[in-house]
């Protein structure tokens, strides 16, 4: 990395030329200007990390160069340049967005340590940002993956809700995305530059639960030996999400719901108040409602966690993204394992179809990865857990009441286009009704959905 750059701006020299000196001893590339119109300019071409400006000049004057500045780069940090004893103007132009201020004569050390407390600020501002766009790639609305009239509406419904600060719950199977549709909101909120921070209900113990969310004083509790900040309060200024909140304790519960309606909670051993502000986002795979029947829910906190509830529907009932996430999951193994993608066959994907996957696409992503690495040019049937075979034929599906009308012309026939014929004569007769059509074919609704897909059949609406 290449010398910061920070420009001087001063009509003295003799000032210039000192702030070179000092500022070329901290590692920094010192450029100068003798005028604000002369360092509009340099700013223009140069683009230094740090400017310092004087501010009595003849001509455009430090504050008018600092607005001229902060109007183009609102981000660029200005540090002031003021005679002793003129501290109003120098509060003045903080007011306008000055970083800093020194004061002549200079104080060598002094300059030393503001212009390194800035240049050390702005190094974690740029890592922050490049943690930022790290975060953000696949957790975005459109990186989620499918075009199915359920999942489509779900992300509507998301989108909408995310320009808002109001909780959000979402329920669906386990594997249907739910942490995913969290982090999409919260990347298209106005809390996106905040942090977000997830925490699983389920997966820790209810005396590890309560410290981790609401953090500790030193010798709150046997171990503790330090103080530490919980999840709650590491979450200020963006969002808290709780997967599997119907598996938090009651007792948690309530501490929650007090968090909830006054805004600051209490670490553990403190008696001093923490003031928070985090938009929640819970998740759950469970009927709630029916918790709070069976008294293992707070009914009272279950109406502040579902103001708007988004249900994410489970990978079985989306049709043909199964097979576009199957590709996607594909792209995704072969490239990490430095191997040429495989192609899965009909046979694969008509049974992939067929599958209830009651694990949805964790199971389908678990799935293709397996087969990933032991296939080689397709993945076909034997590349599949045993499970898989239950579904090779056609046995949940129906058959033809009379296969005795059906014989084979002495000239033979194409297989795909007789099938081709029955599809579209089932779709003409069941007034393009997708399921009655289905069932006139004895095939699952998803499995008729890929077929019109892949002879490119046009379905009326």
């Amino acid at each position: 990395m290449g010398l910061k750059k920070i420009l001087i701006v001063d009509d003295e020299p003799k000032y210039r030329k000192l702030l070179q000196m000092i500022l070329s001893e901290i590692d920094t590339l010192p450029l100068s200007a003798s005028s604000g119109e002369e360092a509009v300019e340099i700013i223009e071409e140069e683009n230094p990390e740090v400017v310092i400006t004087d501010l009595k000049m003849p001509g455009m004057s430090g504050l008018d160069l600092l607005k001229e500045i902060k109007n183009k780069y609102p981000q660029k940090p200005v540090v002031i340049i003021t005679a002793f004893g003129s501290i109003d103007s120098a509060v003045e132009a903080m007011k306008e967005g000055a970083s800093d201020y020194i004061t002549k004569p200079f104080e060598i050390e002094d300059i030393k340590i503001k212009v390194k407390k800035i240049l050390k600020g702005l190094e974690i501002q740029k890592k922050a940002q490049y943690f930022y766009e790290e975060f953000k790639k696949g957790h975005e609305f459109t990186d989620i993956i499918g075009s199915s009239s359920s999942l489509m509406e779900a992300i509507k419904m998301a989108r909408r809700v995310a320009e808002t600060d109001t909780p959000v719950l979402l329920t669906g199977e386990s594997g249907t995305g739910k942490e995913l549709f969290a982090r999409a909101i919260h990347l298209s909120s106005k809390r996106r530059e905040g942090p977000f921070i997830p925490i699983n209900c389920a997966s820790i113990p209810e005396t590890l639960l309560e410290s981790e969310l609401f953090g500790y004083e030193k010798g709150a509790f046997t171990g503790a030996y330090e103080k530490r900040k919980g999840k709650i309060q590491i979450a200020e200024g963006g969002t808290l999400f709780l997967d599997e909140i119907g598996e938090m304790p009651q007792a948690i519960q309530a501490k929650l719901l007090r968090v909830l309606e006054e805004k600051k909670f209490y670490p553990l051993g403190s008696t001093k108040p923490v003031d928070v502000n985090f938009r929640l986002i819970s998740a759950t795979n469970k009927d709630i409602e029916k918790l709070v029947g069976a008294e293992k829910f707070r009914e009272d906190l279950l109406y502040r966690i579902n103001v708007f509830t988004i249900k994410l529907p489970p990978l079985r009932e989306r049709g043909d993204d199964i097979i576009l996430l199957a590709e996607y999951f594909l792209e995704k193994y072969s490239a990490e394992l430095g191997k040429v993608k495989p192609q899965l066959t009909e046979e694969v994907k008509e049974i992939f179809l067929k599958y209830p996957w009651r694990g949805n696409v964790r199971e389908l992503q678990n799935v293709i990865e397996r087969a990933c690495i032991i296939a080689d040019i397709k993945i076909t049937l034997k590349h599949l857990p045993p499970e898989f075979l239950d579904h090779s034929t056609d046995q949940a599906e129906s058959k033809p009441s009379n296969l005795s009308d059906f014989t084979l012309p002495s000239e033979g026939i194409i297989l795909e286009d007789l099938e081709k014929k029955f599809i579209i004569e089932a779709l003409e007769r069941s007034n393009y009704n997708i399921s009655k059509a289905a069932r006139l074919l004895g095939l699952s609704r998803p499995t008729l959905r890929y077929r019109i897909e892949k002879y490119g059949i046009p379905v009326k609406d």
